[in-house]
């Protein structure tokens, strides 16, 4: 076993809310040869690469991704006080809450997870599962360190420098949604070209033009993927892909799976064959 001392700038914001019983020699380690465990998220830094804010949860959106993924891996940070070791060392991590259901939502954790031996770092991976619900509604998973043999809660808070603002450091939460909303530019410019806008329609199009959801925050704007110059081809484009479909027997429909996808006056595709 062999011990670390953290740099002393490391350490200036996080000792005011040390317990008072405890001592700096306590990020050398403890009897035992037990360290410290928390999660360790930096939201920012100075020039020299200081942490001055830190954060407690991590929000991710499905919005951008392809149709094609259906799974997410996002990484929890966790980092470790005092002691590395030359052996890989187990710690442990429970689910403590939130809206999202295991096996359901997300994967399962394990047992447990190990802090590499030499290191004193290690992400968690969550995989969380893309689902119809994240449409509508936001879930969430709360996660909370526990204690062993191996490590303890010596760090139960960080402080962000400048706002002064507490940060739980045992405890982390996942936000995860799919929701996407009509944007302004598609509202007064899009159905013209497009039709009604739906959920469905705007992850097609995005995805046969290579758009993303977030593009459309700024439509219109010079540079900007999304115009208004480029709506007659990005029309065309989803009417032969609706085409195409219909001609393979496979016709596509609205989220209801009743209404037939269609476009604007311009760009209407024929369903007058299976409609009838």
């Amino acid at each position: 076993m062999k011990k670390k001392l953290l740099n002393i700038l490391f350490l200036i914001p996080f000792l005011t809310h040390i317990s008072c019983e405890k001592s700096i020699s306590l990020y050398e380690g403890e009897e035992g040869d037990v360290s410290g465990i928390y999660f360790y998220s930096v939201n920012g830094t100075n020039i020299a690469g200081i942490p001055t804010s830190y954060r407690d949860s991590i929000i991710y959106s499905f919005e951008n991704d392809a149709q094609t993924v259906t799974t997410r891996i996002i990484n929890v940070p966790v980092r470790t006080l005092g002691n590395t070791s030359d052996q890989d060392r187990p710690f442990k991590v429970k689910v403590s809450g939130g809206t999202a259901k295991e096996g359901i939502d997300y994967e399962p954790l394990l047992e447990s997870y190990s802090i590499p031996a030499g290191k004193s770092s290690f992400n968690i991976p969550v995989r969380l599962k893309r689902t119809p619900l994240l449409s509508q509604k936001r879930l969430t998973i709360d996660f909370e360190l526990v204690e062993n043999q191996n490590f303890k809660l010596l760090l139960p808070e960080l402080k962000n420098i400048g706002n002064n603002k507490t940060m739980i450091a045992t405890k982390f939460r996942i936000s995860f949604s799919e929701i996407i909303k009509e944007s302004f530019y598609y509202s007064i410019f899009g159905p013209e070209y497009f039709g009604d806008w739906s959920v469905k329609k705007n992850k097609l199009l995005n995805e046969l033009m290579g758009w993303k959801s977030s593009d459309w925050e700024n439509a219109g704007a010079s540079g900007a993927p999304i115009s208004l110059g480029r709506f007659p081809y990005a029309a065309e484009v989803l009417k032969g892909y609706l085409e195409d479909n219909l001609q393979a027997n496979t016709p596509v429909y609205e989220e209801d799976g009743v209404t037939l996808m269609q476009l604007g006056p311009e760009y209407m595709v024929d369903y007058s064959n299976i409609q009838n």
